[in-house]
């Protein structure tokens, strides 16, 4: 039975190609060995000379080039009429620019990261790009982050607002959804440095403006912000933070992956463009800034002020809201012929897409933690989209036992993120999915097949009443032991050539 696990773990690393990057990138060997299919290599792709500066106006216009962006010249309300125009345009697969935003001369962008292989252009890179590619360029980048490169000036200080020129009702903020409680920034990172480490942290957060110069920003527990916003609360000190909006792609996608407290994220952001990135230093808090932002937003938060945000439509379509720490803004800063970066929230194909950049480093974590325990397990996929939202899946070689798919599923709700600083997976997954090693755990459909046909075991994990109706269940859809996969092999035709 070893053999037979460890000589289909062989072939998956034959066929990939990955045994020495694995080396050079420092991947652990488990990780490599779990993929079920080729991925090919990641390239970077041939890309116009004026893309290698990564700007993000720069995808923007590649994304023009390749006939990918839909431009609405028409006047346009940020209240409502932007969010309710990307919804419509989410089946064009397509990012949007709506050119004449109501009461703002900034023009205002969306969609733009709708699927991997979107995102996976924006960092130079051609071919197949899913969570393993992204998990591999991380691991690489982590393991080698470059330094950034300090410059006296930067496009976003073209124009500097402060003091009563302070108003972020000039900025075309939009309020998405129908019953959202105001407007929100939904694709700004998050700028500021760890007390203890002195290190660069980046992270996108919703942010809800309530006043000209004030703006709260969501700190959810389990997030790099939560504990060292806690720092700075013990220390009795505001914490210097700014919001960059249009961020490039490098510094976007790090900022909504997950790295290690100590590592400066910024210098990582540079490790995945092969370049150091360009900072300037703000107006008037001590932090540094990538240079090619469109959008700046200066301020300091006082640990002792939190103001209740929302309703906001997050993961789900759900309305969300809580305390929230306040940032009191000492300056806007933009470029002349700035952009507005927005993300459509809810379960917009881009909110599920971005947030399934930081869902593969939960799932890696779990990979590695389940491998430790079973030698069985092959991969694991943590669902952030369609009706499959809070799903996690196991795919085994072959089971052990017929009760070793609920020790698993046991080992994953009782799986500790403490030491990687993440929320715990109980607070946010609701069902685990064990499944044969024939299934592909990343497509939905497949997964639902395998309940429908395979469903052999159900157990209910934990019922928290006073949330509610949220049960978290393990659902076995294994075969048991003695059945053949190929008795149970999906029916598909015969492939034939006209």
């Amino acid at each position: 039975m070893k053999e037979r696990i460890n000589e289909g773990r062989r072939n998956v690393i034959k066929a990939a190609g990955l045994t020495g990057v694995a080396i050079m990138c420092g991947l652990s060997e488990k990780l490599i060995e779990a993929r079920s299919v080729s991925p090919g290599f990641i390239k970077r792709a041939e890309i116009p000379y004026w893309y290698k500066s990564g700007e993000l106006r720069d995808f923007v216009k590649l994304l023009d080039q390749k006939n990918e962006l839909v431009k609405i010249k028409e006047e346009v309300d940020p209240k409502h009429e932007i969010g309710s125009l990307l919804w419509q345009n989410e089946h064009n697969r397509k990012g949007v620019i709506f050119e004449n935003v109501r009461g703002s001369n900034i023009p205002v962008i969306g969609g733009i990261y709708q699927d991997w292989r979107r995102i996976g252009l924006s960092l130079g890179v051609t071919g197949r790009f899913g969570p393993y590619e992204m998990y591999d360029l991380f691991r690489s980048a982590m393991a080698k982050p470059i330094s950034p490169k300090e410059v006296k000036s930067a496009y976003w200080k073209d124009v500097i607002l402060t003091g009563d020129r302070i108003d972020m009702s000039k900025l075309p903020v939009p309020t998405l959804f129908e019953r959202d409680g105001g407007p929100y920034i939904t694709a700004g990172v998050g700028v500021c440095k760890n007390p203890e480490t002195n290190a660069y942290n980046l992270g996108v957060y919703r942010m809800q403006v309530i006043e000209k110069g004030k703006i709260l920003v969501w700190a959810f527990p389990g997030s790099d912000l939560h504990y060292i916003y806690k720092a700075y609360e013990k220390m009795g000190k505001e914490m210097d933070f700014a919001v960059v909006i249009g961020a490039e792609p490098t510094i976007f996608t790090t900022a909504v992956s997950k790295v290690p407290p100590d590592i400066d994220e910024i210098s990582v952001a540079g490790a995945l463009k092969n370049k150091e990135i360009e900072v300037t230093r703000c107006e008037t808090v001590d932090l540094l800034i990538p240079s090619s932002a469109e959008i700046v937003i200066e301020g300091k938060i006082d640990p002792k002020i939190r103001n209740m945000d929302g309703p906001f439509a997050d993961h789900g379509g759900i309305y969300k809201g809580g305390p929230s720490p306040a940032l009191k803004i000492s300056a806007i800063c933009h470029r002349k012929d700035a952009f507005f970066h927005t993300i459509l929230s809810g379960d917009s194909m881009e909110h599920c897409t971005t947030s399934e950049i930081l869902a593969c480093f939960w799932a890696r974590n779990i990979l590695e933690h389940l491998q430790s325990k079973f030698e069985r397990v092959k991969d694991v996929n943590l669902f952030w989209r369609d009706g499959a939202k809070k799903w996690i899946v196991v795919s085994l070689w072959e089971k052990k036992s017929n009760k070793e798919p609920r020790e698993i599923i046991k080992e994953v709700f009782n799986f500790s993120t403490a030491k990687y600083r993440m929320l715990p997976v109980s607070s946010f997954l609701r069902t685990a999915i064990i499944v044969n090693e024939d299934i592909d755990i990343y497509d939905s459909k497949e997964v639902a097949w395998a309940v429908g046909t395979r469903l052999i075991d159900c157990m209910v994990i934990e019922e928290d009443k006073a949330k509610g109706y949220e049960l978290r269940i393990g659902l076995d859809a294994t075969l048991p032991i003695g059945v053949s996969l190929e008795k149970y092999k999906r029916a598909k035709t015969k492939p034939i050539n006209l």
